[in-house]
């Protein structure tokens, strides 16, 4: 056999090994992966357990520390979210009832309580003979906002008519001159006056936040006084009201004491 077919024999031996060896070698690495994903696997599903283990036994790690306080500000962030859903619905249903833009006059002594607890005294007059004191209360309001038209305040002592709120109100929290000849038994030729003099009752009162505006009487009509001018005056109207019971507290002294000596 001549030295070029021994060459070749050999060359085709060594080709075949290493196909065996390349075939081999592809199978121990795929089984080798394999091994790895499940060992991999098993590793994972071993931690999680041990995750588990710790949880149930009060050793929470860092890790999971760090999950319960993202679910944490996840919970916080919906609860505000739904907050706000509820507040826009109870928007949009405010928004969608009808409205009424009325006026209440009052003095500028009562300025101060209304602008913190809203309007909640006013006589409902149910009868001409009726006495004041003995009248229901309620959010008295007009659509009339001219000054000249409140013939109720003739009798006064008091301007009562010195300070003119402005209020949007939904009819839905106004009674109706029917529901008031109802219940207080008032009427029909009453209440229709009442309805011609553009009356309506809030009962038994009226939120500061249904005022939209606050104005005050000069000799060029009502002018409009917001911020601080606003503040201004109703902390000089408490002052003038606590200088004049203590005034009152002294004036009511000066007989005792005149007694004593």
């Amino acid at each position: 056999m001549s030295m070029k077919k021994i060459r070749n024999s050999v060359l085709s031996l060594l080709k075949d090994v290493r196909n065996i060896v390349d075939d081999d070698l592809e199978l121990r690495c795929r089984r080798a992966e394999g091994d790895f994903l499940d060992l991999y696997k098993l590793t994972q599903t071993r931690r999680n357990e041990l995750e588990l283990e710790k949880l149930r036994n009060g050793k929470i790690s860092q890790v999971s520390q760090d999950s319960l306080n993202r679910a944490a500000e996840l919970e916080r962030k919906l609860a505000q979210v739904q907050q706000k859903l509820d507040s826009t619905e109870i928007e949009l249903k405010t928004a969608t009832r009808p409205t009424l833009d009325l006026f209440h006059f009052t003095s500028t002594s009562s300025l101060p309580g209304i602008l913190s607890d809203g309007i909640n005294r006013g006589c409902v007059p149910v009868s001409p003979t009726q006495p004041h004191g003995r009248q229901p209360q309620a959010a008295c309001l007009t659509s009339n906002g001219y000054r000249g038209n409140q013939t109720w305040v003739d009798d006064s002592e008091v301007d009562k008519i010195a300070v003119r709120f402005s209020l949007r109100v939904p009819e839905s929290d106004l009674t109706s001159s029917q529901r008031l000849q109802d219940e207080f038994d008032i009427d029909r030729e009453y209440v229709e006056a009442l309805e011609r003099n553009e009356w309506f009752f809030a009962f038994p009162e009226l939120p500061p936040d249904k005022i939209v505006r606050t104005e005050f009487w000069t000799e060029d009509g009502y002018r409009e006084a917001d911020g601080e001018e606003l503040l201004g005056i109703v902390t000089g109207i408490r002052l003038c009201c606590q200088v004049n019971e203590l005034r009152d507290a002294f004036m009511a002294s000066i007989p005792s004491a005149i007694e004593i000596h």
